[in-house]
């Protein structure tokens, strides 16, 4: 199994819960606020993100690229090129 999905289920099932984001291959920087506003599928293959201005993310894990504690943005924002 790909060592970033075991990362996020300890990420996601954290507690108390502390917020990260993924970085992905095209350098997207998804926020994860809130473990409610998300999904890892049981499979292991997308997670699922939906954001605070209602913007969805479907993200295929073999794809990401970093994992990172605290998102790099407000809450807000859209997800956007990390720099």
């Amino acid at each position: 199994m790909n060592s970033n999905v075991e990362e996020i289920r300890t990420r996601m099932k954290a507690r108390p819960y502390e917020a990260f984001s993924v970085v992905t291959s095209d350098g997207a920087d998804i926020p994860f606020w809130n473990p409610e506003f998300a999904y890892l599928s049981p499979d292991g293959r997308t997670l699922h993100a939906y954001q605070k201005n209602f913007a969805y993310n479907l993200i295929f894990v073999r794809n990401i690229t970093r994992i990172q504690s605290g998102p790099s943005f407000d809450p807000g924002d859209e997800p956007r090129p990390s720099a």
